[in-house]
């Protein structure tokens, strides 16, 4: 076994054969692999400190298609999961954290709140594209509520913002592992304090 320090840089070579372009994902095939592309996309915990809470989505997903005659997912209608979406053509991670906290939660940040843009991180080895994992500790300065917007989609009006009291943490069901990863993450920060 070689370490890491000792591998060699590959070069990127070969043809690059499409198999699907869809609106928001292709797929293309270089050499042995299918490989997955989709636009970049934030995701957020926003946890507001003042008042031990946290937010999550409540939303329906595209699991049952798959898992639909599975006795622990069959009544399932709607999955916790965290705020976030598809970065937008000419957007930062920035541009798109602020646009998002807004569409799903009503969340203003405000302009004197430094956000610190975390390592964007590769979901698999079969996808190009990255998602940037936002942690915002939020207090009475840092943010405004207002009506949130919404992108405008079916799926957006069936899905609500869900407070969950920092004491429910650890019952929580979740069935994604951004979220659960998030949330792994929010749960090392309060150690921390």
């Amino acid at each position: 076994m070689i370490t890491f320090s000792k591998q060699q840089k590959i070069p990127f070579k070969g043809p690059i054969e499409p198999l699907y372009q869809g609106k928001n994902v292709s797929i293309n095939k270089w050499k042995d692999w299918e490989v997955v592309n989709q636009k970049d996309f934030v995701v957020v915990l926003p946890y507001f400190k003042d008042e031990s809470y946290f937010l999550l989505r409540q939303e329906p997903t595209p699991y049952k298609l798959k898992y639909q005659n599975d006795p622990n997912m069959r009544n399932i209608d709607k999955f916790l999961t965290l705020i976030g979406g598809s970065m937008e053509e000419g957007e930062n991670a920035l541009q798109s954290l602020r646009r998002e906290m807004y569409e799903e939660s009503g969340i203003v940040l405000s302009n004197l709140y430094e956000v610190e843009i975390p390592e964007p991180l590769f979901l698999n080895k079969n996808g190009i594209y990255q998602v940037y994992p936002f942690l915002l500790e939020l207090d009475y300065n840092s943010y405004k509520q207002v009506r949130f917007g919404g992108d405008g989609s079916k799926n957006e009006k069936l899905s609500m913002c869900v407070k969950v009291n920092l004491s429910d943490i650890d019952e929580i069901k979740v069935h994604d592992v951004l979220t659960e990863y998030m949330l792994m993450k929010l749960k090392l920060k309060i150690k921390e304090k």
